[in-house]
């Protein structure tokens, strides 16, 4: 279970990235949060940021049509 939730569903591009960027920054190092998104690019630019930001991508799962969860993990520190 993620420490916190940032509900994104019925958002587009850019929303959904720029509000986990800056969730994720609010974190603590290696706390997690878990993004909902219905919006397959989002998932993919989230995905993909967070990868290349040194974040932990923990789990992704499929929560039916068209809508998933994505579990983060902030970077830790140093």
């Amino acid at each position: 279970m993620a420490d916190t939730e940032l509900d994104m569903r019925g958002e587009i591009c850019p929303y959904p990235l720029v509000e986990s960027k800056r969730a994720v920054e609010k974190l603590a190092p290696g706390a997690t949060i878990e993004v909902l998104i219905d919006y397959p690019l989002a998932l993919d630019n989230v995905t993909r940021w967070a990868q290349s930001a040194g974040h932990e991508v923990v789990e992704t799962r499929d929560l039916g049509p068209s809508e998933w969860a994505l579990v983060l993990r902030a970077k830790s520190a140093g």
